[in-house]
């Protein structure tokens, strides 16, 4: 049902993990197009750390999608496919991760852009232009383990382990 809002409806669409057991790289190839399509805002959800082969997947999607939209209009436009799709947030996890540059701590966003996708690494250049150039607007944010027990992550939601969730987990959500 959807959510109403300052006057609009907010439909939450939740997607199954791309690359999960019982998926195909077609069917993870649909579902990300449709999402990357349907959507005003994709949320980007890993677990732990930034991986190759999210990066990879991110640039195969957006080049998907890409070709989609230039095939329904013709033509190409980098500033209008920035349009067509939808702001961009990456959220890291059950991360312990603490980013720093030069040895001062900063944000997982900075950190992102100015060392994983760091310009002048040929590997990631494409990436990182891929990443900058397709989606209008880009975030990126860690959220902590909220345990290090099991038990507590598995049931968050009852009452009894409410306590033992970290107050680091509590301010990151």
């Amino acid at each position: 049902e959807p959510i109403s809002h300052n006057g609009m409806s907010v439909i939450v669409l939740d997607t199954e993990g791309l690359g999960a057991q019982s998926a195909t790289p077609l069917g993870d190839l649909h579902i990300g197009d449709m999402s990357l399509l349907m959507s005003s805002l994709l949320i980007w959800n890993s677990l732990g750390s930034v991986k190759q082969s999210d990066l990879q997947l991110l640039q195969l999607l957006l080049n998907s999608s890409k070709s989609i939209t230039k095939s329904a209009s013709g033509a190409s436009n980098t500033e209008a496919d920035k349009n067509l799709l939808p702001s961009f947030i990456w959220t890291l996890r059950d991360t312990m991760l603490l980013p720093t540059l030069n040895g001062q701590k900063c944000s997982f966003e900075e950190y992102l852009f100015k060392s994983v996708l760091k310009i002048g690494q040929p590997d990631q250049d494409s990436i990182r232009q891929c990443l900058v150039s397709n989606f209008p607007l880009l975030k990126a944010y860690t959220m902590p383990p909220p345990s290090a027990r099991d038990v507590v992550k598995q049931q968050m939601e009852n009452p009894e382990y409410q306590n033992d969730i970290s107050p680091e987990f509590k301010e990151s959500s």
